[in-house]
């Protein structure tokens, strides 16, 4: 069951347990977890706070949890985990990153790889708005400059804070980016401890995505646990699916264009043991027919071990470079292509 506070506590502070704030400064929550109210400037929101278990939402195959029930009744989600690992680029605000690139479709080629890919998205989802103030003190969170043009973003501090902080639900020991910057004008993300942090150059971290479900969207079947989440979906996409093709377990990660393309739910195995191979001697570009490589085992040895091999078509897959010459710019990794029938798993 769900239990709705009565009171409305301190948004300054961090709630559920103990309470602290990740910054050394303890005994600041209330001790509990639930659901709690707070205005905004569309009226009262109500989120969930603390080490809640009955917020869990699946679709598109990806597994969320609800982070506020707005004042128009839409639904903000956070998803449970990273859905891919990236460098932010050189942009100085959110919306100027490789991580704003990534969720979310523009103009420019290979955008919005998540918002691609998730099911029906004018059918279930609205815009999201979340909070990208400069934060110069994690004491004083405020949410007066907001995204609200987009599907996608990432969670914001403020989300954050007012799930609970280091001991509400979205923190799960994962390095993820928020939407804010710091005072030096660096991104912000939480680390593994659930403390906030900011971003340098070199840093490639997890990218949580939060959506906003339409308030017109009727429950299906579940009661919000993991195993059991509520759905609400006519008809659930393909994105993420598992496939079992011989004795293997594939899953959907990506389709286009009538196309669908899968990668192993585990390590790759030969004969129930893990195969270890050295991806190549020199240079990093996949060429399945340079012996002695990684690219030449897969698609000739390996390949020919599979009862289904037949099923597989030769088709494009990413074989770009990643690293500061692109100034860490997945897109540039996705435009840059080689075609072959099996690869591994590129960045973006």
């Amino acid at each position: 069951s769900i239990v709705l506070a009565t009171d409305t506590p301190d948004f300054s502070t961090v709630s559920g347990n103990n309470g602290d704030d990740g910054n050394g400064n303890t005994n600041l929550g209330d001790g509990t977890k639930g659901i709690y109210k707070t205005e905004d400037d569309l009226g009262t929101s109500y989120y969930f706070r603390g080490a809640v278990e009955n917020n869990y939402v699946k679709y598109s195959n990806i597994l969320w949890r609800i982070v506020k029930v707005n004042s128009d009744k839409s639904v903000t989600l956070v998803s449970d985990n990273a859905l891919t690992s990236l460098n932010p680029g050189t942009g100085t605000t959110y919306e100027k990153t490789s991580i704003s690139k990534w969720l979310n479709k523009g103009e420019e080629e290979n955008t919005g790889i998540l918002e691609t890919n998730l099911n029906n998205t004018s059918k279930y989802l609205t815009f999201s708005k979340t909070c990208k103030d400069t934060v110069t003190d994690t004491k004083n969170i405020t949410c007066k400059d907001k995204l609200e043009d987009t599907y996608i973003t990432a969670p914001s501090v403020y989300d954050y804070v007012n799930t609970g902080g280091n001991k509400g639900f979205m923190n799960n020991n994962e390095y993820f980016y928020l939407t804010n910057i710091d005072k030096d004008k660096n991104l912000m993300y939480i680390d593994s401890t659930g403390k906030t942090n900011s971003t340098d150059d070199s840093d490639i971290l997890g990218v949580k995505a939060i959506i906003t479900l339409k308030n017109t969207l009727r429950l299906k079947e579940g009661n919000g646990t993991k195993d059991n989440p509520y759905t609400f979906e006519d008809k659930e996409g393909l994105l993420g699916s598992y496939v079992k093709l011989g004795n293997d377990t594939w899953r959907i990660y990506s389709i286009e264009d009538n196309t669908v393309k899968l990668s192993l739910d585990n390590y790759l195995k030969v004969n129930n043991k893990e195969v270890k191979y050295k991806y190549s001697n020199n240079g990093y570009y996949h060429n399945d027919t340079k012996q002695g490589t990684l690219a030449e085992y897969l698609n000739k040895t390996y390949l020919n071990t599979l009862s289904y091999k037949d099923k597989i078509k030769e088709n494009k897959f990413a074989n770009g470079i990643y690293s500061s010459t692109t100034n860490y710019d997945y897109s540039k990794v996705l435009t840059t292509t080689v075609d072959t029938k099996v690869s591994v798993l590129s960045i973006g």
